[in-house]
């Protein structure tokens, strides 16, 4: 995906955490370093997967790349096992919601 492509993001909603935003959608559409794809079964959205690049990141120690998916996600756990990647387990995922309330100025 990429810019004008925003219409196909907001369809696919059903696949992220959250349904994707307009403004937010727009804006990770435009950077050439935001990658998306969506893949689609006939006119139905039904996976994506994303990625940003990180440019200076071999330069701070940072000399891999890591995928997340679930435990029942048998399709995602073939195409990655498939690429021969060493696969870890025992991770435990947390996420921080933000209260973007408390940026906006008072």
């Amino acid at each position: 995906m990429g810019p004008g492509d925003d219409a196909k993001v907001l369809a696919a909603s059903e696949l992220f955490d959250k349904p994707a935003r307009e403004d937010a959608t727009a804006r990770f559409l435009r950077e050439p370093t935001h990658h998306l794809l969506i893949a689609y079964e006939g006119d139905l959205p039904v996976g994506f997967v994303s990625g940003t690049e990180m440019t200076v990141g071999l330069e701070r120690g940072c000399h891999s790349v890591y995928v997340l998916t679930e435990h029942d996600n048998e399709a995602a756990i073939a195409t990655y096992n498939r690429d021969g990647v060493a696969r870890e387990d025992g991770f435990v995922m947390f996420t921080w919601s933000l209260d973007l309330s408390r940026l906006e100025p008072a």
